[in-house]
């Protein structure tokens, strides 16, 4: 499959949204992971793309793990509190 701007925008906001990894990401776009990798490798915008979703994946998993983790702390300690 050649390369476009849309197929590429597609694969970003799935990787940030973190709901398949990139062996369905590519079944869904209809290409080969080898077409995703060499897109990484011979396109620096794609890569560049890429490496920012992910890494902005990872903080949106951070911060809702913090706010889980605050939640059930405040939980415990106000349960601890009412007896």
């Amino acid at each position: 499959m050649k390369y476009t701007n849309k197929t590429a925008t597609r694969i970003i906001e799935m990787i940030e949204q973190d709901l398949f990894g990139v062996s369905e990401i590519c079944k869904i776009v209809n290409i080969n992971p080898k077409t995703f990798y060499h897109w990484k490798k011979t396109r620096p915008e794609f890569n560049e793309a890429v490496d920012n979703a992910i890494t902005l994946r990872e903080e949106t998993l951070v911060a809702s793990a913090r706010i889980g983790l605050k939640q059930l702390l405040e939980g415990y300690v106000q349960k601890i509190i009412e007896h």
